[in-house]
């Protein structure tokens, strides 16, 4: 008796056979067998095959966050980099620059063209979803969300005190420009004591792209704070650039550098205008030496950038203001400064009455500090103190 079945073979095909009952059931045994070894090589390929594509998405994942973390860290602050090993960057949410640059990067497309020119498809080789990036060992090095405050800087150990530093751009090495930088020198130093500060001369009252160029040089040589006796926006937009703080002059630079500028100095000519026109009024001689300061409302502080200035810089603004309007503070005190590598100023003659030598000719130190805009209006502090070092002089010759 004949009897007809199907049968799978080593190649997995389906034939009829006829059964042998001499052999029996044994060959069909044997296609079984070799059916399930072949499904078990298929299979251990196909899982070495999956292996080596997750272990390939492993490789390049980590290859996509050391490009992310090298492209958003490219930008850092070499200064800091060099002097202390840390990636210093301005204004940057590096987790989260990092992510975008992982979530864009994260599925790789590669598009198949159908049988129809409009007809495409596409075929990830592998995918990943970024939920969080975190990072470890990360110190914010600004304040208010811009600006490093080198006081703060100290006390919590992100700089050392030596490396307090300031820059300031000067127009030209006269008592003008001396006498302003360095009574900005003692307003620092009276609240940051080991405070030191670096002096670029540019030759010019107004020179924009020399101004930068001087900024940048004093950032560079490692200054975390940058001021100037110059009316150029020179060196205020390289303050913004760099994410450098900046203490601008003669005016408010916010809407220009709303992230690095903390306040300026200003000149209110209304209250001198005001002097001369009483004074023509009244029949009144108009004094050659006329000088206001804050008691007298010529000069002003212009409003205080918050988002850049540290907790509390209005409160301690407003409350020395208010000594030197009340003669408690003298600008120049000599106990607040040395000259000559530690000497004290117990004298000194300026030109007062001046000529063309410039000779010195009226003491102005007495009763502890120098008597600066008193014997004439115009500036004669022109001592270059301790803690302030000079990198050129510049007299306009």
């Amino acid at each position: 008796m004949t009897s007809c079945v199907t049968a799978v073979n080593a190649a997995g095909i389906c034939r009829p056979r006829r059964s042998n009952p001499q052999m029996g059931e044994t060959d069909g045994a044997v296609t079984v067998l070799m059916t399930f070894v072949t499904v078990l090589i298929l299979s251990l390929i196909l899982v070495s095959l999956e292996s080596a594509r997750q272990q390939g998405a492993v490789a390049i994942l980590r290859m996509n966050v050391q490009t992310a973390a090298e492209s958003v860290l490219g930008e850092y602050y070499a200064p800091l980099f060099d002097d202390y090993g840390l990636y210093g960057l301005y204004d940057v949410d590096v987790a989260e620059e990092i992510q975008s640059y992982l979530e864009t990067s994260g599925r790789p497309e590669k598009e198949i063209a159908g049988s129809h020119p409009r007809e495409s498809k596409s075929c990830y080789s592998y995918a990943y979803d970024v939920s969080e990036v975190a990072l470890s060992r990360t110190v914010s090095l600004l304040h208010g969300g811009a600006v490093i405050c080198r006081n703060q800087m100290i006390e919590e150990g992100k700089i050392t005190a030596d490396k307090a530093v300031m820059g300031y751009v000067g127009a030209f090495t006269y008592a003008e420009v001396i006498s302003g930088f360095t009574s900005f020198y003692l307003g620092a130093k009276s609240v940051c004591p080991t405070v030191t500060m670096k002096v670029q001369f540019t030759g010019s009252w107004y020179d924009e792209t020399g101004e930068k160029e001087a900024a940048n040089a004093l950032i560079n040589a490692g200054c975390v704070l940058i001021s100037q006796h110059a009316d150029s926006m020179g060196a205020p937009t390289a303050c913004e650039t760099a994410g450098v703080p900046n203490i601008s002059y003669n005016g408010s630079t916010v809407s220009a550098c709303p992230k690095t500028f903390i306040v300026s100095s200003r000149i209110n000519w209304s209250k001198y205008y005001a002097y001369v026109y009483n004074c023509v009024k009244e029949g009144k001689e108009i004094a050659t030496d006329w000088t206001g300061g804050f008691k007298e409302g010529s000069v002003e502080l212009s409003a205080i950038n918050e988002q850049a200035a540290a907790p509390g810089t209005k409160e301690k603004v407003e409350a020395v203001i208010a000594d030197l309007k009340a003669g408690k503070i003298k600008v120049f005190d000599t106990n607040t400064f040395t000259v000559d590598k530690g000497k004290k100023l117990e004298s000194y003659k300026a030109d007062i009455d001046t000529d063309k030598d410039f000779t010195p000719d009226t003491e102005v130190v007495s009763d502890g500090y120098f008597h600066e805009s008193e014997k004439r209006s115009a500036p004669a502090f022109d001592i270059n103190i301790d803690g302030i070092e000079y990198l050129n002089v510049n007299y306009g010759d």
